[in-house]
């Protein structure tokens, strides 16, 4: 509750553009996971350790800023970015016939701008 509180005592527009950002995050996360659900038990631990690798190397906060003033995403947001980060990078080396583990693209989805098909 306080982190509402705080991003509401700002310049309305950087209230608005962190919204913004975790309400993008929520959907990355969600293109992240459905990728995830479908791979092998062994393709999952290499995209956790993806995960976990640019979590332990991300240094500090992810700050919207507008004007000079600006605020943090949530911690949230910040790994469903990094979940899509890690399903992206497996995903972009998959259209260029570069295997890693036997991660497979989901089929319902636009390989190149996500559209659901």
């Amino acid at each position: 509750m306080a982190r509402k509180t705080a991003v509401r005592s700002l310049d309305p527009r950087v209230a608005e553009a962190v919204e913004e950002a975790e309400v993008e995050a929520e959907v990355r996360g969600e293109l992240a996971d459905a990728a995830y659900d479908l791979q092998d038990e062994r393709t999952q631990a290499l995209l956790d350790k993806m995960v976990a690798e640019l979590r332990q190397n991300v240094t500090g906060n992810v700050i919207v800023a507008i004007a000079g003033q600006g605020a943090p995403i949530s911690r949230e947001a910040l790994d469903a970015n990094l979940r899509y980060v890690a399903t992206e990078i497996l995903k972009n080396l998959a259209v260029f016939d570069i295997r890693v583990g036997t991660y497979v693209i989901p089929a319902n989805l636009c390989v190149l701008c996500g559209v659901e098909l």
